[in-house]
This record gives C-alpha cells, structure tokens and sequence, in this order.
C-alpha cells in the first residue's frame, strides 16, 4: 500500500512539474503582450497622424487600427468619440477645428496617451 501511495505521489510530481508552464513561458509571454501593446499603440498614433490631414469630419471610427485598440479604451470616451459621427449630432463636436484637425482625434489622443501611462 505504501508503495502504491509513493508511486502515485512520485506519478502526480512529475505531472504537475510537466504541465506547468516554466518562468520563461511566462516571461515570453509577458513580453509578448507587451510588444503587442506598443505596436497598438503606435498603429493608433499612426491613424491619428494620417485622419488629421483629412477633413476634421472623417469618420475613423470603423478604422481597424481604431476597432483594435477600442476595448482598452474607456466606455465614456467610446461613447463621446463614436457619438460624435452619429446622424444628427453637432457638427461642432465632429468637424470643429481641434489640435489634430477633429476635436475627437484630440480625445482619443489623451485616451492612448492615458492607456501608455497605465500598461507602462
């Protein structure tokens, strides 16, 4: 009986010891999603740099770049951007004149500057 209870704690240590990830698995994959999220970001910074030398009313928001990094980002500003291209809202809150051509570039510009400050 003893035997059998040291076989059988001997057979679930080296179970345990085969599928549990190593360190550098978990290392690697820590490095992974961070690459992932700097190359997010700078495809973000990139649509923001390429719609602010479109007319301020461009629509981005069907954008891949900006579907990517959407469900990092804060409800309230989803909401406020995606809201100011609805059929009916103000033109002024769309079209108005901001620092990177469309006030809505400018927020979501403060919204990945925030999420930068957070993952890093």
């Amino acid at each position: 009986m003893e035997i059998l209870i040291a076989f059988f704690t001997a057979a679930a240590a080296f179970a345990g010891a085969w599928f549990a990830p190593s360190r550098t698995d978990k290392a690697r994959a820590r490095a992974e999603e961070r690459e992932h999220r700097r190359k997010t970001l700078a495809d973000v910074r990139e649509l923001i740099s390429w719609y602010s030398g479109n007319h301020a009313g461009t629509n981005f928001t069907n954008d891949a770049k900006y579907t990517a990094i959407r469900s990092h980002l804060d409800p309230k500003v989803v909401t406020r951007i995606e809201s100011a291209f609805l059929p009916g809202a103000p033109r002024s809150e769309s079209h108005g004149v901001g620092e990177y051509g469309s006030p809505m570039l400018d927020v979501l510009k403060q919204a990945v500057d925030e999420l930068e400050r957070k993952w890093f």
